[in-house]
């Protein structure tokens, strides 16, 4: 199976029910395994069997269902696509707003002559008025309702399209049975312009919703300063390549991902990090697309173009958040489902109540009732409500340094028991430096550093780099060690002078029947201090010490205080010594630490908080951590900047600083706080508002009183979603 994934944009859609449409018509097609359907971003995410179907096939099950679907040019930049976007989108809303003013045109008459003349042959001009509306306004509700009504469903144009149909054909014929008996063209007309003016608003407030990530597609820019034989020339970004040379002058945006080859400059990357503070680039140094350059002038080699850079990256994980569903949604896909049938029985019932309780003299208030039924249950808020926030939350976190690999994880992370934090790299600064070398019997410190930097030279683990650092810091040059293994957990082996070198831990040397009895005087004092202690051996003798310490991130102390305010019990897990640990732990206010815990004995920590009945999320680097990531509830991985690709996390920081994991918790319980409201909002809307249509208290002009709280609600769940920008860390 040739597993892919597929956007497809999607027009026409709704309400929740347009959405369960979609998605039972993709679920019926032979290949898709998965699909999400996203009101708010007008979109459908499908995982599908590349042999068995294709996103053009998808997007004509899509359009058969009743809805204009088309699949994203796989040439087309992000830039390009929300160009094209935003076009289209501002063609709809003129078309759109053109037909509200005529439509108003028309309306105003109906609503206003009856007050203020009557006149021979009034009912006929206010007909010829109600049937201009109808055709204007009208024929996209209708074209809607019947689409969905052929394909064997319904959605909330089905409503509108019964509601304004009853009251216009109830006026139609008593102008054929007695021209002088009351009518409800105002009604009807009025119910569609109020509808149309709230769906245009809507749709305005919706298209905020997702204004982060357009933002974020327009950071790189349009063109690149690249150096060929001939010169330096501009080209556009979407042909730049690997390896190209890149020129970023003052003021100028980072055009894609590279390493510094030349020049010093200050760069401000919190459009990427969320971090406000410029970061200092030298040579070597990694620099990241969309990232603003502001003082100096530097060249840059390319290592990632196009949807391989980190902007991208985010994008796609922001794109692929909105588009999932929290497990909370299931309750509004669950009324959905059924939400519209049982809304036109209820009218039924309201109509032949009304009917059998007042006699043919009620036919006018049973009108009344039923259309205002139909009307004011329109499902739309409910399908918006949950997407709404989902999409604020997910564009905003982006902002922050937050990404967000689906919207499970953002429920999830509002109620959790335990947070579990690795040490290296993650409250640390994940750079360890050698503070001291103790040379053992018969060895210098500068023998002893010589041994370790040539075996650890063949590894790329932290302490292996701060240890082959020094030495070169020191001068100390040697031989490169041969048939190097790492063994995990413990330390490193090699070849050395004919002989077997060792770097590690005492248990390693217990292993391999090192004595260390002379060392552990030294020992004892440097992990009394809190610093790692390696011991270094060379043909089955220790030759020294080396003392290495990782000092905690600026800022850890007052992210681990913010936690622990929250209820959250905090944990080290770290496969570190316990000194050094627990030195760390002390300096950054946690009580608890789990010290030499190799990266796949961390699962087994996490279980045995799990089953505790404790909600756990973990902290790490998304590498070693890798397994205990995926095992916990939640699992928050530590991007590095440019690297957001981190398969292991739910959540991902790219700033890798512990004070987005505060973000984190606070951006997961604040959209799930908007959820909650929207939800209750919603059904709270329809639970009151179908009641009293159906009672008809709101009296003659309960239908056009609907259509208007039917438009606010909308804008009201929406508005609260919106509500998510104003989020501050």
């Amino acid at each position: 199976m040739a597993e892919q994934r597929a956007v497809i944009e999607i027009r026409g859609m709704t309400c929740a029910g347009c959405v369960g449409n979609v998605e039972r018509a993709l679920g019926r097609t032979a290949g898709v395994l998965e699909a999400a359907v996203n009101l708010a971003a007008g979109s459908a995410t499908v995982r599908f069997d590349a042999e068995a179907t294709s996103p053009e096939a998808l997007a004509g099950v899509i359009s058969a269902a009743g809805y204009a679907a088309r699949t994203a040019s796989e040439t087309e930049t992000e830039a390009q696509r929300h160009a094209r976007q935003s076009a289209a989108d501002a063609d709809a809303d003129r078309a759109q707003l053109r037909a509200i003013l005529l439509g108003a045109a028309l309306t105003a008459p109906l609503v206003g002559v009856p007050f203020l003349a009557h006149f021979p042959g009034q009912v006929y001009l206010l007909f010829a008025l109600a049937t201009g509306v109808q055709a204007l306004l009208g024929r996209e509700f209708y074209r809607s309702a019947l689409s969905a009504l052929r394909h064997g469903a319904t959605n909330m144009d089905v409503l509108i399209a019964m509601g304004s149909t009853t009251a216009y054909a109830y006026s139609v014929a008593m102008v054929l049975i007695d021209p002088h008996a009351h009518s409800y063209f105002d009604a009807a007309a009025a119910l569609l312009l109020i509808i149309t003016v709230g769906k245009y608003l809507e749709a305005h407030a919706t298209r905020r919703t997702s204004r982060v990530l357009r933002k974020l597609a327009a950071l790189t820019g349009r063109e690149a300063s690249v150096l060929r034989e001939s010169g330096e020339v501009r080209l556009p970004i979407e042909q730049l390549m690997v390896g190209d040379i890149v020129v970023v002058r003052p003021g100028e945006k980072v055009p894609t991902d590279g390493l510094v080859t030349e020049g010093e400059s200050e760069v401000n990357e919190a459009m990427v990090t969320g971090e406000p503070m410029p970061v200092s680039k030298r040579p070597g140094g990694q620099v990241i697309g969309g990232t603003l350059n502001e003082d100096g002038t530097f060249r840059f080699r390319a290592t990632k173009v196009g949807s391989e850079t980190a902007l991208a990256q985010i994008i796609e994980l922001v794109r692929q958040a909105q588009a999932s569903k929290p497990p909370i949604q299931r309750i509004a896909d669950r009324v959905a489902a059924v939400f519209v049938p049982i809304i036109l029985a209820v009218a039924v019932l309201t109509f032949a109540l009304w009917m059998l309780l007042g006699g043919p003299e009620a036919l006018g208030e049973a009108v009344v009732a039923t259309i205002s039924v139909l009307v004011v249950a329109c499902p739309c808020a409910l399908g918006i409500a949950t997407p709404a926030a989902v999409a604020v939350g997910t564009a905003v976190g982006a902002e922050h340094g937050v990404l967000v690999r689906h919207a499970a994880a953002l429920e999830a992370a509002q109620d959790l028991d335990v947070l579990l934090l690795d040490k290296t790299g993650t409250i640390t600064v994940g750079r360890p430096e050698v503070t001291e070398v103790v040379g053992g019997t018969g060895s210098a410190e500068t023998e002893v550093l010589r041994i370790a930097a040539a075996v650890e030279s063949g590894s790329g683990h932290p302490l292996a780099r701060a240890v082959v650092r020094a030495a070169q810091e020191r001068g100390i040059a040697g031989t490169a060690a041969t048939e190097f293994r790492a063994l995990r957990g413990r330390g490193a082996e090699a070849r050395l002078d004919g002989a077997e070198a060792l770097v590690g831990s005492e248990a390693l040397m217990r292993e391999r029947g090192v004595g260390t009895d002379r060392l552990q005087e030294d020992r004892a004092r440097l992990e009394a201090e809190g610093k790692t202690v390696v011991t270094v051996a060379l043909a089955g003798r220790a030759r020294g010490l080396i003392a290495l310490t990782d000092r905690p991130k600026p800022g850890a102390q007052q992210a681990i205080a913010a936690l622990k305010a929250r209820g959250l019990e905090l944990v080290m897990v770290t496969g570190d010594a316990l000194a050094p640990a627990e030195a760390v732990a002390r300096e950054v206010g946690i009580g608890r630490v789990e010290a030499h815990v190799l990266p796949e004995d961390k699962v087994r920590v996490v279980r045995a908080f799990q089953e505790q009945g404790k909600r756990v999320a973990m902290v790490g680097d998304g590498v070693n951590d890798a397994p205990a990531l995926t095992q916990a509830d939640i699992g928050i991985a530590i991007g590095a900047g440019s690297d957001v690709a981190v398969e292991a996390g739910d959540l991902i920081l790219t700033s890798g600083d512990l004070a987005a994991v505060v973000r984190a918790v606070r951006l997961s319980q604040e959209t799930m706080r908007r959820i909650r409201q929207n939800l209750f909002w919603a059904f709270a809307y329809n639970l009151l508002g179908v009641p009293l249509a159906a009672l008809g208290v709101l009296g003659t002009y309960a239908p056009i009183i609907c259509a208007a709280a039917m438009a606010l609600s909308d804008l009201c769940v929406v508005g609260n979603a919106l509500r998510l920008r104003r989020f501050r860390p």
